[in-house]
């Protein structure tokens, strides 16, 4: 067909109407916003709708023409008058279904013969179409006119068919297929209609099948699809067919959990559902001992009945389908069994608890009686008062039962003899009333008959002689009554004459004053229709005026709308433009702050140790220095009580902040500050050393805002991950290069008393911090972790993470050496031989990577092992300076660097020392 260009009809009804429209112009002419006042044009609806609602450009339908001759001609002739919609759908009987599972090559397995119904409904080509002869499906090719008894899809079928068995696991898996809607573009389908033939998640396929017609297509469930919910369930049960589409398939898909997924009931896949039209074909398959029918004699369905159920695994015809849900009635009835003597067998385990519970406490409150006053007789007398005191008890409770069951059945006795009375006054009272009753209805019968014996009495022996005589009576007077009759009527009649004339007259006088009367109502109806003109003509300008009024209100009520449109349009488009600028600034300041987020995350996963275990790959000056500052830091971060803030911030206000750019650089003049600022100033300013001094202040704001939030995410942690101690050099020799194995104990003499107070809880933190960082923070940890270590033990500075460590000299042996080694620092064992499989620095690192992303937290918090510890006296803590602030629920003990170092943890087995902050040394 030509394409229209809408442009050309706008044009055309212009120069018709008078004067062109403008497209764009349209919504503002119907809301009566156009410049133009004088401008009236007539709209078209159709073709606005039109315009609005303009379908995509689609590939133009080559139509096909076939001419056909014969019976086949016919059939297909008919069929298509009998069916509207023309959709090639014949149909389907048993024994159809049989030839199609013979050709599918699943003869000899009745479950699946859902799958051949699917394939019978499945719409077919153009160039095909079904007859139907003796109940049998022939095929008519259109182009060549030629008959054939095989599915011309039978190969796709099969293949399908296939695909089908294979994904059945799926349904062991509900979640795990994600297909695409084709309504919403979501990736949450959970159904694929037969007759749309796309995918819809539940919401839009009750939308778009909410009709009469939609209701009737048919819908396949998806495989390892999601759980549904109950709404859900409850609606899509009713789109869902019981059998034809697998029944349980319609079981494990509207299955609301696990058990009842797997363990209902199969006793329905072997059934179909038919039509009634094809019942007598259906009767032709089974023997007449297979038919379970409510009318046997002839066979047949009751009335309305839309269709009947056909077992192929035994040939059986059934009109009810509670020959099918008995196995799933069962199975919900052992379900209820099975629960409520769960129930009784836990209620008398508990019952039994509850027992020994009593004996326990009855032997432990014995036990304590003889601790406190003491054993062997020595306080015997107050043994005895408390004996005496429980056998009173005892007794007094005994004699309380006792009198409890006399008294009951003394009151049981009196019940009894109240009762008995009080029925034999009600039976009185019945007697009484029912001879009343009696005495009354035998009264009515008695006059009832004595007025029946008086009727007929009466009729014989008085009446009919009366009736005679009068009879003869009568005859007599019409006689004489005759013959006065007409002497009265001649008189009569001439009264009536005058009476006649008298009342013509009187009737013409009323007539002309009648007409008299309407002329003048005539004239008065008229002068109030002139009136009626004359006050309508008035109130439509009335009207007219207050349309007017109207159509200016709704013309300023149209521009101050469109005023709030654009300054909500523009204020949408302001607040993006901020969130844009402000996502940008924290992607540059994540790539400038990851280096020292992660130094904080390293130094803060290595608080369990007195020293930072990398201390050991320092040049031999620079630990020095670093031991030699190690307890004056302590001691500095131990005046200072940790109580409600946390670290940094107090220490903060002994020392110099750093508040913007220029306090990267500074001099030391005057007092110095304290030694932990001083080192946290000096760390800090050499990581972001590189930042220019117009990017510091949103770098430090966004690696504050990352630390925070890193922070939150390591307190909102459950669970733990279990510790593993690795002592270095105990199953395989120590790598020559390394000196973990004797590094604490070479530095035992720096160990201050600080150090040895401080308790921790028997979980590997670093597996804690690696855990739960984000994945390119975890690559940086773990490649620095690989990498300064196999550059130390290897004593290959220039060492790069994608050179090969076979070719450094790394074999089996020392490859399992550098893993224990880098075990034992992270607390968590390693595989020995991923050195030889992955052969760099970098791989080793992604291996790590993946590996801590598979761990699950263990929340058994028995294998932490709390032990308690006893705070010692301190002169130096002032405790009454500050009152202490509430501390967070799970926070750990506090450090320097705790803010910026990865959040609250899981609260330590006994309380902090006052210099714990300084437990990860130097």
């Amino acid at each position: 067909q030509p394409q229209v260009d809408p442009q050309d009809e706008e044009v055309e009804a212009g120069q018709q109407q008078g004067k062109a429209i403008d497209l764009n112009n349209n919504l503002l002419m119907e809301a009566g916003l156009e410049e133009s006042d004088d401008l009236y044009v007539r709209l078209d609806e159709h073709r606005l709708a039109k315009e609005r609602t303009a379908a995509p450009d689609v590939l133009d339908v080559k139509p096909m023409s076939y001419r056909l001759r014969g019976l086949s001609a016919m059939r297909i002739f008919l069929r298509s008058r009998g069916n509207p919609d023309n959709m090639k759908m014949t149909l389907i009987s048993p024994k159809m279904v049989k030839d199609m599972a013979a050709q599918l090559g699943i003869r000899d397995d009745p479950a699946r013969y859902w799958y051949c119904l699917f394939a019978l409904r499945y719409p077919m080509a153009v160039e095909w179409e079904v007859i139907i002869r003796n109940d049998t499906r022939w095929y008519l090719h259109l182009p060549s006119d030629r008959l054939q008894p095989i599915h011309p899809m039978i190969r796709k079928f099969r293949e399908l068919l296939d695909d089908c068995k294979s994904n059945e696991f799926l349904w062991d898996f509900r979640g795990f297929v994600k297909m695409k809607c084709s309504e919403c573009g979501l990736p949450d389908s959970v159904i694929w209609c037969h007759q749309c033939t796309d995918y819809f998640c539940a919401p839009c396929y009750l939308h778009c099948h909410k009709t009469k017609r939609g209701k009737k297509h048919w819908c396949m469930p998806i495989p390892g699809s999601r759980y549904l919910t109950a709404s859900e369930a409850s609606r899509l049960q009713e789109f869902l067919p019981l059998l034809n589409v697998g029944f349980s398939n319609r079981r494990r898909f509207l299955a609301r959990d696990n058990q009842s997924d797997k363990n209902g009931s199969r006793n329905g896949d072997t059934w179909l559902y038919f039509h009634a039209d094809t019942f007598h074909a259906a009767l032709r398959q089974s023997p007449e001992k297979h038919w379970y029918l409510k009318r046997l004699k002839p066979p047949r369905l009751a009335p309305g009945v839309d269709g009947y159920y056909y077992n192929f695994a035994t040939d059986v015809i059934a009109d009810d389908a509670s020959l099918i849900l008995t196995k799933a009635q069962e199975q919900q009835a052992l379900s209820v069994l099975q629960r409520n003597m769960r129930g009784a067998l836990t209620r008398r385990a508990i019952q039994r608890q509850t027992e020994a519970a009593i004996v326990i406490q009855k032997t432990k409150m014995m036990w304590d009686v003889l601790k406190v006053h003491g054993n062997h007789g020595k306080n015997a007398n107050i043994l005895k008062s408390w004996y005496r005191k429980h056998k009173a008890r005892a007794d007094k409770e005994a004699l309380e039962l006792r009198l409890a069951k006399i008294q009951a059945l003394w009151r049981g006795y009196l019940t009894r003899k109240e009762f008995k009375k009080t029925w034999k006054g009600i039976s009185k009272i019945q007697a009484v009333w029912r001879g009343v009753r009696d005495r009354r209805r035998l009264a009515i019968l008695r006059k009832a008959n004595d007025r029946i014996q008086r009727c007929f009495r009466g009729f014989l022996y008085g009446r009919e002689r009366m009736r005679k005589r009068h009879q003869a009576a009568a005859r007599i007077q019409a006689l004489g009554r005759g013959v006065a009759d007409r002497k009265v009527c001649q008189e009569i009649v001439k009264s009536a004459i005058g009476i006649q004339s008298h009342f013509r007259g009187m009737m013409d006088r009323k007539y002309v004053k009648h007409l008299h009367a309407c002329m003048v109502k005539l004239q008065r109806n008229w002068r109030r229709f002139q009136a009626q003109l004359t006050v309508k003509r008035m109130v439509y300008e009335k009207v007219e005026g207050i349309r007017l009024q109207r159509q200016q209100v709704l013309r300023q009520k149209l521009e101050h709308a469109a005023a709030s449109l654009f300054q909500r349009t523009w204020l949408r488009h302001r607040d993006y433009e901020i969130y844009a600028a402000k996502k940008r600034e924290k992607g540059e300041a994540d790539k400038r702050t990851s280096t020292m987020l992660v130094a904080l995350y390293i130094a803060t996963s290595n608080l369990r140790n007195f020293v930072h275990p990398w201390l050991r790959h320092l040049p031999k000056d620079a630990q020095d220095v670093l031991l030699s500052i190690k307890n004056p830091l302590q001691r500095t971060m131990a005046q200072v009580p940790l109580t409600g803030k946390l670290a940094n911030e107090e220490l903060g206000r002994r020392g110099l902040r750093v508040a913007s750019a220029k306090h990267l650089y500074y001099d030391q003049v005057g007092k110095d500050p304290d030694l932990a600022s001083h080192l946290l100033l000096s760390v800090s300013r050499h990581l972001l050393s590189h930042v220019p001094a117009e990017d510091f202040s949103s770098t430090v704001r966004w690696a504050c805002y990352a630390v925070g939030h890193e922070a939150v995410r390591l307190n909102r942690t459950k669970g733990h991950f279990q510790r593993n101690i690795i002592p270095v050099g105990k199953e395989i020799p120590p790598h020559p290069g390394d000196k973990l194995a004797t590094f604490y104990k070479d530095l035992g003499n720096f160990q201050s008393r600080s150090d040895q107070q401080i308790q921790t809880s028997a979980e590997s933190l670093p597996c804690l911090f690696l855990k739960r960082l984000p994945q390119h923070h975890r690559h940086v940890f773990l490649t620095a972790e690989f990498l300064i270590t196999m550059r130390q033990a290897l004593d290959t500075p220039s060492l790069a993470t994608d050179d090969h460590l076979r070719f450094q000299g790394v074999d089996g042996a020392a490859g399992a050496q550098l893993m224990e080694v880098i075990g034992s620092e992270l607390d968590h064992r390693l595989p020995l031989d991923w050195p030889k499989v992955c052969g760099t620095v970098a791989s080793l690192a992604t291996q790590a990577g993946a590996h801590v992303s598979e761990l699950k937290a263990d929340f058994d918090k028995s294998a932490l092992q709390p032990k308690k510890f006893k705070r010692p006296p301190s002169n130096n803590l002032d405790v009454t300076s500050k009152p202490p602030e509430k501390a967070p629920e799970r926070s750990p003990s506090p450090t320097p660097g705790s803010k910026k170092g990865g959040g609250a943890r899981p609260p330590s087995s006994g309380p902090q020392a006052p210099g714990s902050g300084g437990g990860g040394g130097p």
